[in-house]
């Protein structure tokens, strides 16, 4: 799903879509906040078929009292990583290159950041300490939240039993961290945005910076990967 908005958003770009709304008049909080709300609604139906399929396929772990704290997180990770994906998106000038990594990217950023944290939890005391300072860094990954909060949620019956789904240490943490992204993120894209309009305010600031340049310095990796390939 994401994928798809994410190569919309590229093609829009190469093909001038956005250049043209912009010379008619459209300024760039219109057009983001637009993308955001269409992107959103288009999602729903979406997340409405997971719910569903949890029902069909009785997935007892998200059902009856987990099922409100389960709905929240998928709906705090649409309005977290939608913002994430605009901005990522800037990043990129091929479509078909954005798409690849795009999608081997979010998976790492994901699933897999998650597997790695319990895994180190259940190895040593020093390397559960460790899991616990890297949990705190992978939530810049909405990706990551939604998916440790889904195991959270899963082993609540067995591990936390007596805990709330809505307590901090099950699935607040991750709620709390994909609330402020979705600000977060939405903020920065703006700014991004901004100082490319008027790339001299950064001179004004005292700085002699490309606005591109500095936009891809934010995240390197990325840019680096789409360069290099």
């Amino acid at each position: 799903m994401f994928d798809c908005i994410f190569l919309k958003v590229v093609q829009e770009r190469q093909q001038q879509m956005k250049h043209q709304q912009m010379v008619s008049g459209v300024s760039f909080i219109s057009y983001w906040s637009g993308q955001l709300i269409a992107d959103f609604i288009v999602s729903l139906p979406t997340c409405g078929l997971v719910i569903m399929m949890v029902h069909v396929f009785d997935v007892s772990a998200f059902e009856g009292s987990a099922e409100p704290v389960f709905i929240i997180v998928i709906l705090l990770f649409l309005l977290s990583v939608l913002p994430l994906t605009y901005l990522l998106s800037l990043l990129f000038k091929s479509p078909e290159k954005a798409q690849a990594t795009f999608t081997a990217m979010y998976v790492l950023l994901g699933s897999v950041l998650a597997v790695v944290t319990y895994i180190l939890m259940v190895i040593s005391k020093s390397t559960k300490r460790a899991s616990r300072v890297l949990a705190y860094l992978f939530r810049a990954s909405p990706m990551y939240c939604m998916a440790d909060a889904l195991i959270l949620i899963s082993f609540k019956p067995y591990l936390f039993p007596d805990l709330s789904y809505w307590d901090q240490k099950l699935t607040g943490r991750n709620l709390s961290a994909m609330a402020v992204e979705s600000v977060l993120y939405f903020a920065l894209l703006l700014l991004v945005e901004y100082m490319a309009s008027f790339p001299s305010l950064m001179t004004r600031l005292g700085f002699n910076v490309n606005v591109p340049k500095a936009v891809s310095g934010f995240f390197f990796f990325f840019y680096l990967y789409d360069r290099l390939s």
